[in-house]
């Protein structure tokens, strides 16, 4: 009782205390905090469907300006508070049932993960100059927080995901399960969203990247990826166990959408972690209908399902179909056609449906555009330049200490650009004491194009737009100011200048005007965002005023509540602030201890669900799909970063804790 009493009242404590500095809205975050610490505490498992289900837009990062902190944040120390705070009470009035205390084996890997965790959270606090700010970011105290979190909100939630999966773990993987979709649903509305307004939805050659709302995104990174290798497997779940016609066509929807998410992000390496680990439950399931003599079924759908995709590939070819929409439109009367002329089920038959509409998805983006055939013929050249880049982040590990401790976490984007010879950042920006921001330019190594300054969303105006600001210049410098519709990482109509400005004893007020060409004439509205960066050189700005329309439109111009509503980003060049690869993230920032303990925990994990599969029951199925989300987690961490994306980071963690915690008895699976 007493340590669920202090639990509650710590976190509570902090929550309150992070809220009342929220830069949007004090009092209004504190309040919310509240709320959902009462919810919790009402209904002391709807955190495992609330958590995943809001952790997609759970971050207002552009508007508020935080990097190292978020609103997620905020709900998950809610959570613990309610949950807790519940916990305390039971046991007071002699509620609570006794539990089975996790395994000894358990216990030992999380208090060793957690304290080692922590450890790597005091260096990067030690190594990193100066002292901890709000609105840190990159180099920065606080991104060490950032990077160390994700791990620590869910030992924090352990004790509560045991108490759920012992007490009824059917119910307690469905909630997860109806999180996980909930959660995708609202990341594909954003999806759609962005694709339709910055690329045009059946748009394939540019260069646009899907990014989502995922905010983490703002020097690059893969937490995309990650989300949609790790979601893809919830959907197969849906798709496997409803029965009735219009939830599983919603779900093959989701499927459909989920698929496009990430054939769009034009990433090579999230097309095998999608696909590979649903190899697991389709393994499983033949596997069942042969000890059960029922195969033919699942051969009959297989074979027609080729079938059918060889002859519309023929078809295609043979038609020459030129452009998306005819392409699409024959496959996908073919693939409905499945519907007429088969006398199998209505499940197998809209399963091979799916199957082939999901195959004419992927042909239409690989052959609707040429920006995918770029992306392919330059694998080798990008697979020798990821190996030269690892290469350069394992030499940061110079001595045994920092081999055994790692450079501590938050520390690898400060170190690569510093060290000799390694390309440098394409820019900073960082708020002083006096109330200015000194931004820089691009360092030694950096890409030409690439640039890194700050941002923020402004009111939807065609401009012309008026900049002043007043500007100190340590040397000569070139500033770049600019409006652009633009969703995160790629502008498109901008209405941008460059001023060159040398260095004076005062302040240099400047005035200039962005007219051309005017923004808002799309079909769609898109986010009007203003942008401050040096190019070369290093100054000070003081303030910035942006009028339009005879409106002032930015917030906090004058700095002096920090970088509150000024959110950084940079643009064309990501190398320094990612090593791509999760292991090696793990063993540069934690060291060799550090990545060991993340395999155990993974390796037991894997574990733990072969054995839960194997001895069959109703949570056989939950292991396997639980098991192909995890995989699919771990291979998007061969080829890209995963700890320095917090929420999805988070979302990692979890499921890797949720398999290990599953109970020894079987359970009977809700439906």
């Amino acid at each position: 009782m007493v340590s669920a009493a202090f639990l509650s009242t710590a976190a509570a404590a902090a929550a309150l205390f992070i809220a009342a500095h929220h830069p949007l809205g004090p009092g209004l975050a504190a309040v919310l905090v509240l709320a959902w610490g009462a919810l919790n505490f009402a209904r002391p498992t709807a955190w495992l469907a609330l958590l995943p289900a809001l952790l997609p837009v759970a971050s207002l990062a552009p508007w508020s300006g935080w990097v190292a902190l978020e609103e997620f944040d905020l709900l998950l120390l809610g959570t613990a508070a309610g949950v807790y705070a519940r916990q305390a009470l039971d046991l007071a009035r002699g509620r609570a049932e006794a539990r089975r205390p996790p395994p000894a084996g358990v216990l030992a890997l999380a208090a060793a993960l957690g304290l080692w965790t922590l450890l790597s959270l005091w260096r990067g606090l030690l190594d990193a100059p100066g002292a901890p700010g709000w609105f840190d970011a990159f180099l920065q105290p606080l991104n060490a927080w950032r990077l160390a979190k994700s791990a620590l909100w869910v030992l924090l939630l352990l004790p509560a995901l045991h108490e759920a999966l012992q007490a009824e773990p059917a119910r307690a993987l469905r909630r997860l399960r109806l999180g996980m979709l909930a959660g995708t649903a609202l990341f594909l509305a954003a999806v759609l969203w962005e694709r339709a307004a910055y690329a045009g939805l059946l748009q394939f050659s540019s260069s646009y990247r899907t990014t989502g709302p995922f905010w983490e995104m703002n020097v690059g990174g893969a937490a995309i990826d990650a989300y949609v290798a790790l979601a893809m497997p919830f959907t197969a779940w849906a798709l496997w166990r409803l029965r009735r016609p219009l939830p599983w066509c919603l779900a093959a929807l989701m499927a459909v959408a989920l698929i496009y998410a990430a054939l769009t992000t034009f990433s090579r390496g999230v097309y095998g972690a999608v696909a590979l680990p649903l190899l697991l439950p389709l393994a499983w399931r033949a596997l069942s209908r042969l000890r059960q003599g029922r195969l033919h079924g699942l051969l009959q759908a297989g074979g027609l399902t080729v079938a059918a995709v060889l002859l519309l590939v023929g078809v295609s070819q043979e038609l020459q179909l030129q452009g998306v929409a005819a392409t699409l439109v024959v496959w996908l009367l073919a693939a409905l056609a499945v519907w007429r002329f088969t006398r199998i089920g209505w499940r197998a038959a809209a399963g091979v449906t799916l199957a082939v509409m999901l195959v004419a998805e992927v042909v239409v983006v690989f052959s609707g555009g040429s920006f995918m055939r770029e992306r392919l013929n330059a694998s080798g050249m990008d697979l020798q330049a990821r190996l030269e880049h690892w290469g350069r982040g394992l030499s940061l590990l110079r001595s045994d200490a920092d081999r055994a401790l790692g450079l501590g976490a938050g520390r690898l984007p400060a170190h690569y650009a510093s060290a000799k010879g390694h390309p440098g950042f394409s820019g900073t920006a960082q708020w002083e004491l006096d109330e200015s921001v000194r931004l820089t330019g691009r360092q030694s190594g950096a890409h030409p194009r690439g640039y890194y300054g700050l941002t923020q969303r402004v009111a939807l105006h065609p401009g012309p737009h008026r900049v002043e600001l007043r500007v100190r210049a340590e040397a000569p410098s070139w500033v770049l100011l600019k409006v652009c519709e633009s969703w995160l990482l790629y502008d498109l109509r901008c209405q941008l200048r460059q001023l060159r400005v040398m260095p004076t004893s005062m302040d240099a007020r400047l005035t200039t005007v962005l007219r051309i060409p005017p923004l808002g004439h799309a079909p769609l509205p898109r986010m009007h965002v203003f942008m401050v960066a040096a190019r070369t050189g290093a100054l000070r700005v003081d303030e910035m005023r942006l009028y339009a329309g005879g409106e002032q439109l930015l917030r906090n111009g004058d700095f002096s509540d920090g970088l509150a509503h000024w959110w950084p980003t940079g643009q064309e060049y990501y190398t320094p602030w990612h090593i791509d690869n999760l292991y090696l993230e793990l063993l540069i920032e934690r060291g060799v201890p550090g990545l060991a303990l993340f395999l155990a925990l993974v390796a037991a994990a894997l574990w733990r669900l072969a054995r839960v599969v194997r001895a069959g029951g109703g949570l056989a199925e939950s292991g396997v799909f639980l098991g192909a989300a995890l995989c699919g987690g771990l291979l998007v961490g061969l080829i890209s970063g995963v700890m320095d994306m917090p929420r999805v980071a988070w979302l990692l963690w979890l499921l890797a804790w949720t398999a290990l915690l599953l109970p020894r008895e079987e359970g009977r699976e809700a439906g």
